[in-house]
């Protein structure tokens, strides 16, 4: 299997050498180093990002490739096409620059990846206080703790929960039981098969500014056929707290979605990435 993490940023050089600084310390089973890449699906940001990503693109054990686009308002959909346009994996993971990566969160999701699934994977919140000692100390031992750290951290308010840490049994019947509900996976942490993604015409662009246009894609993955994988308790992602965005368009975007959402003929993004191919 050939895997290509695609990370989506945006002006916060800082997080993401933190993202980084977690993904030198992957441990992969089941995959070589050289089967993953990694794309930095970037949103427009400035400089700063691009000096950050070419200090990593020499020191991290993957292939690294910078994409980016000119700045034009929350443009995710359209840079994580063009970033796709760019990758070789057979199989597609996705992440946002705000979370940092457990030592076998690549690992796992080779574990969890299965034909006709996507994986939903899930996210341990990080408090604002806490965010702001690990940027300043670029410290990111929190991925390496513990299950009892965890609790100690959860009590501190350090963290929202702890459990997500444990670890259980991947083929768990669990697992399936969500297989149509297009609320439960996120952009932030979510796998799917290039095939299942390349069928359903990528993220839609026609989603402009911040909202929606992740559930939007699974949406029309379920239309398509792709069912619902859980992967919680296997590859949780470490989430920095930050500001949220402009979400001036979300309204829009949400009636958009319920549209769609009801109409289980719509399949193929009307904006996608044959865009770019």
């Amino acid at each position: 299997m050939q895997l290509s993490l695609i990370i989506t940023t945006y002006n916060n050089p800082i997080f993401l050498e933190l993202v980084f600084l977690s993904l030198q310390q992957q441990q992969l089973t089941g995959i070589k180093y050289d089967e993953v890449e990694i794309l930095i699906a970037d949103d427009g940001s400035t400089l700063e990002t691009k000096i950050v990503i070419e200090k990593y693109q020499k020191l991290l054990p993957f292939g690294l490739i910078h994409v980016w686009h000119r700045d034009d308002g929350f443009r995710a959909a359209a840079i994580r096409n063009l970033a796709v346009s760019k990758s070789h994996g057979d199989y597609l993971l996705f992440i946002d620059g705000d979370s940092l990566l457990p030592m076998d969160f690549i690992s796992k999701h080779i574990v969890l990846a299965e034909r006709g699934c996507c994986v939903a994977g899930n996210r341990v919140l990080l408090s604002e206080k806490y965010t702001k000692i690990i940027s300043e100390k670029l410290d990111i031992s929190i991925i390496n703790l513990g299950f009892f750290s965890y609790l100690y951290y959860r009590v501190r308010g350090k963290i929202n929960k702890f459990l997500p840490k444990l670890r259980l049994p991947s083929k768990a019947k669990w697992r399936w039981l969500q297989q149509k509900n297009w609320r439960l996976p996120k952009s932030c942490n979510l796998g799917i098969w290039r095939c299942d993604y390349m069928s359903v015409n990528g993220f839609d662009e026609v989603f402009h500014g911040w909202g929606r246009e992740d559930s939007d894609l699974v949406v029309r993955l379920i239309h398509y056929g792709v069912k619902i994988k859980d992967g919680r308790f296997f590859v949780p992602v470490f989430h920095l707290w930050h500001r949220q965005n402009d979400r001036d368009m979300d309204q829009v975007n949400y009636k958009r979605l319920m549209e769609r959402v009801s109409d289980s003929k719509f399949i193929r993004a009307v904006m996608g990435i044959n865009n770019y191919i």
